[in-house]
């Protein structure tokens, strides 16, 4: 069964729309040669002067299907992958000592798991003696 096409959704419309906002502004979207990138640009700022996110997205993906080729799209979608993944974890960062790190690399590296996995393990250990 074929895999529904994507379709840029009220959620990741801020995300879509500062991803390409900023691809735009530094000149790294490469359009195909019968695109003009100022035409482009003017209508992205017209898709994108919507106060709904629901019109919004809708606005954005009726662009992003004119004026993005297939590579273009890809990143587009790669970017908000990520960003929904990176959402959907529970991640706190910390600064340890060199000395801390290389005690978790190398439980890690032996265990054969991540450096959380580890952390969790050990420290989960000794918390509940």
């Amino acid at each position: 069964m074929a895999r529904p096409k994507y379709r840029i959704t009220s959620d990741d419309v801020i995300h879509a729309t500062q991803y390409l906002s900023t691809r735009l502004l530094t000149f790294t979207v490469k359009f195909d040669d019968s695109i003009s990138p100022r035409a482009a640009q003017k209508e992205f700022e017209q898709a994108v002067d919507v106060r709904s996110k629901e019109d919004r997205a809708n606005k954005l993906h009726a662009w992003c299907e004119k004026f993005l080729g297939d590579l273009e799209w890809g990143k587009l979608k790669t970017s908000i992958r990520k960003r929904r993944e990176r959402k959907n974890r529970e991640l706190r960062s910390v600064s340890i000592s060199e000395k801390a790190f290389e005690f978790i690399k190398k439980l890690a590296e032996r265990d054969n798991v991540t450096y959380s996995e580890a952390i969790e393990k050990y420290l989960g250990r000794a918390w509940r003696k």
